[in-house]
C-alpha cells in the first residue's frame, strides 16, 4: 500500500509540473486569439470551441478511463484493449460528426460552418491522442503522459503565437493549422507506443473481448459525455443569446479563474490506476490513506488561489487580456470562488470511475442536463450573463455534493468537511460583494487575521476544514 502510494505521489508530481507548462502553453494559445484578435473574433472562437470540443466528447465514450483501468490490471492485454478503444472511438467519431455536420449545416454563414468543422476535426483528433495515452497510464508511466501532453500542448501554442502575431491569420486559419498538427502529433504517439515493446499476452484475448470492454466503458462513457457537456454548456447557450464581445469578456474570465484546477486534474489522474488497484478489494481503509491528504492538501492550494484571484481580478484581466476585457471581473471572481468544487469534482470523478459508480453517476449527470439546459435558457433571459454564470456555479457544486454523500455513506470522507468549506466559501463571497472592488485586496490581510484569532481562540475550524478527518 505505501508503496502505491509513493508510486501515485511520484506520478501526481511529476503530472503536476508537466500540467503547468501544459496549462501555461494552452493559456498562452487562448491568450493570443484574445489579445491578437479582440474580443469579438475571440467570443466567437470560444463558443465555436465549446460546441466542437462537447460533440468530440462523446467519441470519448468512456474508453480512455476504461482503458486505464483495465490496462492497469491486466497489463499484458495493453494491446487488445487498445484495438478495441480505438474501434469503438472511431465508429462513435463518424456518428456523432455527421450529426454535428447536419445541425450546423443549417447555419447561413459559410465561414461559421467551415470554422466549427474544422474545430471539430481537431477535437476529435485531441481525443484519440488522449484515449491512446491511456495504455501509458495503465502502465503506470504517468511521467510519459505527462511529457506527451505537455509537448502537445506546447507545439499548439507555439503554433497559434506564429499564425496570430506573424501571419496574421484568420479563425478558419488557427483551425486548419490546429487540426494538422494534432494528425502529426498522433502519429508520432502512436509510433512511440508501439516503440515500448511492452509485453502482451494473446492466449488471454478471451478473458476481454470487443464486447465486454464496451461494456466496462459504456458507463463511463455516458458519465463523461454529460460531464462534459454540462462544463461548456454555459458559453456554448451564451453563443445563441449574447454578443460575441460578451462571450468573450465571460470565457476569458472563465479561462483564468480555471487555470489552477490542473491541480486537481494532475492528481486525480496519478491516483486513478492506484484506486483502480484498490477497489478490487474494496478496502475502504486504503482507498482513504490515498484520497484524504491529497484532497485536503488540494483544497487548501485552491482556496489560496481563488482569494489571489479575486484579489486582483480586475488588474489581471485588464493586463493579461487587455483593457477591455475588465468587464469580465465580476465573472473572473465569482468562478475563482468556485475552483475549489471543480477540483474536488476532479477527484470524487477517479474515486466513482475505480469503484464502480459509473453508471449510478451516469444516471445523475443526465438527469441534470435536461434541467441545467433550461435553468441556462430561463436564468439568461431574465438576468443575461450573471444568470448563465450563477447556474454554472450551481451545477458544479450539485455535482460535488451528490456523490460526496455516496462517499460519506461508504465512510470515505467527512460529509460535514465539505459544509464547512462551503461556509468558507459563502463567507469570501459576500465579502466581496460588499467590499469595493478597490478595497478587494483587503480580504487576503482579513482573512489570515481572521483564521489567526480563531486559531488563538481554539476554535480553528478553518483549519480543520482542510483535513479530510472522519
Amino acid at each position: 500500500m505505501k508503496m502505491l502510494a509513493r508510486q501515485a505521489m511520484r506520478g501526481s508530481a511529476a503530472m503536476m509540473i508537466a500540467q503547468v507548462i501544459a496549462n501555461i502553453a494552452s493559456f498562452i494559445m487562448v491568450w493570443a486569439v484574445a489579445r491578437g484578435m479582440g474580443d469579438a473574433a475571440y467570443g466567437i472562437f470560444a463558443a465555436a470551441y465549446a460546441l466542437a470540443t462537447s460533440v468530440a466528447s462523446l467519441a470519448d465514450s468512456g474508453v480512455r478511463m476504461a482503458l486505464i483501468r483495465e490496462v492497469a490490471r491486466s497489463p499484458m492485454l495493453w494491446h487488445k484493449l487498445w484495438l478495441y478503444a480505438m474501434a469503438i472511438s472511431l465508429m462513435l467519431a463518424v456518428v456523432v460528426s455527421l450529426g454535428f455536420i447536419a445541425v450546423i449545416l443549417l447555419e447561413e454563414e459559410l465561414a461559421s460552418q467551415s470554422l466549427r468543422i474544422w474545430l471539430l476535426g481537431y477535437a476529435l483528433l485531441w481525443t484519440m491522442m488522449r484515449i491512446t495515452l491511456g495504455v501509458s497510464a495503465g502502465h503506470q508511466r504517468l511521467i510519459a503522459v505527462a511529457m506527451w501532453g505537455a509537448f502537445e500542448r506546447l507545439a499548439s501554442a507555439t503554433l497559434i503565437l506564429w499564425l496570430v502575431f506573424l501571419e496574421k491569420s484568420t479563425l478558419l486559419d488557427l483551425a486548419q493549422g490546429l487540426l494538422i498538427l494534432e494528425l502529426i502529433v498522433f502519429a508520432l504517439l502512436v509510433i512511440w507506443i508501439f516503440g515500448q515493446h511492452w509485453p502482451y499476452c494473446s492466449g488471454q484475448e478471451k478473458h476481454m473481448t470487443a464486447i465486454s470492454f464496451a461494456k466496462t466503458a459504456l458507463p463511463f462513457g455516458v458519465s463523461a459525455a454529460a460531464f462534459a457537456i454540462l462544463g461548456r454548456l454555459d458559453v456554448i447557450v451564451l453563443g445563441f443569446q449574447q454578443p460575441p464581445d460578451v462571450i468573450g469578456h465571460y470565457a476569458a474570465a472563465q479561462l483564468l479563474a480555471m487555470i489552477g484546477v490542473f491541480i486537481g486534474v494532475s492528481v486525480s489522474s496519478a491516483l486513478f490506476p492506484a484506486l483502480s488497484q484498490v477497489a478490487k478489494s474494496k478496502d475502504v481503509e486504503q482507498l482513504r490513506r490515498l484520497v484524504r491528504p491529497a484532497m485536503g492538501l488540494l483544497t487548501l492550494i485552491m482556496v489560496c488561489l481563488a482569494m489571489l484571484l479575486s484579489t486582483t481580478s480586475t488588474w489581471l484581466l485588464s493586463y493579461i487580456y487587455g483593457i477591455e476585457y475588465m468587464e469580465g471581473a465580476p465573472w473572473l471572481i465569482l468562478f475563482a470562488l468556485a475552483t475549489p468544487f471543480v477540483a474536488i469534482n476532479s477527484m470524487i470523478g477517479a474515486v466513482i470511475g475505480a469503484w464502480g459508480w459509473q453508471g449510478r453517476w451516469a444516471k445523475v449527470l443526465w438527469l441534470l442536463l435536461p434541467v441545467t439546459v433550461i435553468m441556462y435558457g430561463v436564468m439568461g433571459s431574465f438576468f443575461g450573463v450573471l444568470g448563465v454564470a450563477l447556474v454554472s456555479v450551481a451545477a458544479q457544486f450539485v455535482m460535488v455534493i451528490i456523490p460526496w454523500t455516496w462517499m460519506n455513506a461508504e465512510g470515505m470522507v467527512d460529509g460535514l468537511w465539505l459544509v464547512r468549506l462551503s461556509g468558507l466559501m459563502l463567507l469570501l463571497a459576500l465579502m466581496f460583494w460588499f467590499v469595493p472592488g478597490d478595497l478587494y485586496w483587503l480580504s487576503v490581510p482579513l482573512s489570515i487575521i481572521g483564521v489567526f484569532v480563531l486559531s488563538v481562540c481554539k476554535l480553528s475550524w478553518i483549519s480543520k476544514a482542510f483535513r479530510v478527518i472522519r
